[in-house]
């Protein structure tokens, strides 16, 4: 809390001093909800809770600042997530300086932009803590990488550049490419992109960051202490999107990201992502469908706890949806889904129909009412739940 305080007076001293080419921004994204789950602890009885659906946990608060002058500036972003504590943290703080009329960009510090994203829905991000150079030769176009740095008292050439980011992105007015792909060692303690969690769900919003403990005379993974038991050693790590609006409304975008896929027989997975929009009149309706996949490796033996050494089967999830804007300010909508393959914890059936009220410019309410219909491994039977949910977003 200390840093976090120290880290605000230093903006606001910094705000003073560059107030006219220092700009800020953030949002808030909380609310309520009410459910009933009869597979819950209390049985059946209802229970109130903190979330946002948006944003996917109990609450989050966004700090952005930035500073531009000529060729140079500052990037910073302070975030608390409510699920993570209340202690703010500093998700993104860089600076940048271009040369060359901006076709070099050199960036250095926490860099967490979507410089490189995947550009769809799910838009996957490029993150590194060091530093990162960007060449655009061409308009709509970026190439370049990010050298990982790891903390640590000294590292020999070899490591120093054995935590490499790799990314490019392409981008015009009919389409878009991204790709990325994460070169990781172990020379860190950190296996990046092995963390694996019993919910796919929390598996694809979180799949970058989890310390390991290693056996110091193996070089091994403690038992118990991560999902699978095995190697430290990492694996290769990719993220690729594509869109393309080949008329006025109509938006397409497939999405990936493979984890470890260089030791994909082993514990890799990947996961995909597609989605189609149409916009019709005079953009007031949108009707959509989106799809979702996931796909492990063979060998799941390795994984601990929970799944018997059984082999996990692919899943996929079809979404269609609809909305309309029967104000300027409201819109109402509904959204159905239907899993295949469920395996341990995937949702089999769900509709959720929502209303969304902007309020003003910069905040607006949605509530919506869930039912869905999960799959558990072991249980004899589904699970069932209804919920009703408030959110609200305010962004300034």
């Amino acid at each position: 809390m200390k840093k976090a305080l120290v880290v605000l007076l230093i903006l606001a001293i910094a705000g003073g001093l560059f107030a006219q080419e220092l700009t800020w921004s953030g949002a808030v994204k909380t609310g309520l909800r009410f459910s009933v789950d009869d597979d819950d602890t209390n049985g059946e009885d209802p229970e109130i809770s903190i979330y946002n659906d948006d944003a996917d946990r109990i609450s989050r608060f966004d700090l952005n600042a930035a500073y531009t002058k000529d060729n140079y500036g500052l990037v910073f972003r302070l975030r608390t997530d409510v699920n993570d504590g209340l202690t703010p943290t500093l998700h993104q703080a860089y600076g940048w300086v271009t040369f060359l009329d901006g076709v070099v960009k050199t960036s250095a510090g926490k860099i967490a932009d979507g410089t490189w994203g995947t550009g769809g829905l799910k838009n996957y991000t490029v993150s590194g803590t060091g530093l990162r150079l960007e060449v655009n030769p061409i308009e709509g176009l970026s190439a370049g990488l990010v050298l990982n740095v790891p903390v640590l008292p000294s590292l020999t050439v070899k490591q120093f550049f054995s935590e490499i980011i790799l990314g490019a992105k392409y981008s015009n007015d009919l389409f878009w490419l991204a790709g990325a792909v994460f070169i990781d060692s172990t020379i860190d303690g950190l296996n990046g992109f092995g963390y694996w969690d019993y919910f796919p769900d929390d598996l694809i919003s979180n799949p970058v960051a989890s310390i390991l403990p290693l056996d110091p005379a193996t070089g091994k993974v403690i038992p118990g202490t991560s999902a699978y038991e095995g190697t430290a050693d990492q694996g290769l790590t990719f993220q690729a999107g594509v869109g393309v609006t080949p008329i006025p409304g109509l938006a397409i975008s497939a999405e990936a990201k493979g984890f470890n896929v260089s030791k994909f027989a082993d514990y890799g997975y990947i996961v995909f992502d597609e989605d189609v929009s149409y916009k019709l009149l005079d953009d007031k309706l949108t009707v959509g469908i989106n799809s979702f996949q996931y796909l492990f490796g063979e060998d799941w033996t390795k994984v601990a706890g929970g799944y018997n050494g059984e082999s996990l089967k692919p899943y996929i999830k079809i979404t269609p949806y609809v909305g309309y804007d029967v104000l300027d300010n409201v819109n109402v909508g509904i959204e159905g889904t239907i899993g295949l393959w469920q395996d341990f914890y995937e949702t089999k059936f769900s509709i959720k129909p929502k209303i969304t009220y902007q309020i003003t410019e910069g905040t607006t309410l949605a509530a919506y009412y869930e039912f869905d219909v999960k799959k558990y491994k072991d249980a004899p039977e589904d699970v069932k739940s209804s919920a009703i949910q408030l959110d609200l977003i305010w962004t300034f």
